[in-house]
């Protein structure tokens, strides 16, 4: 898995979240548009919480685990 820096990560998510309020502003929350970017920003950091666990030492990833 490729690791994604700060400066990408955000604009990207930035970018994400403005073309979902956009179609949200047009089409109205619960269109199928509106949904397909709120998934896509919720796997962006999805990926970016599994880069950030898989740098840190095993000690520190069982602790965020178990909560």
């Amino acid at each position: 898995m490729a690791t994604v820096t700060s400066v990408e990560t955000g604009h990207d998510l930035e970018s994400l979240r403005v073309k979902m309020l956009e179609a949200a502003s047009l089409y109205g929350i619960n269109h199928p548009l509106v949904l397909h970017y709120s998934r896509l920003i919720d796997a962006y950091h999805n990926r970016l919480l599994a880069d950030e666990l898989s740098r840190q030492p095993v000690e520190c990833q069982n602790e965020m685990q178990m909560g």
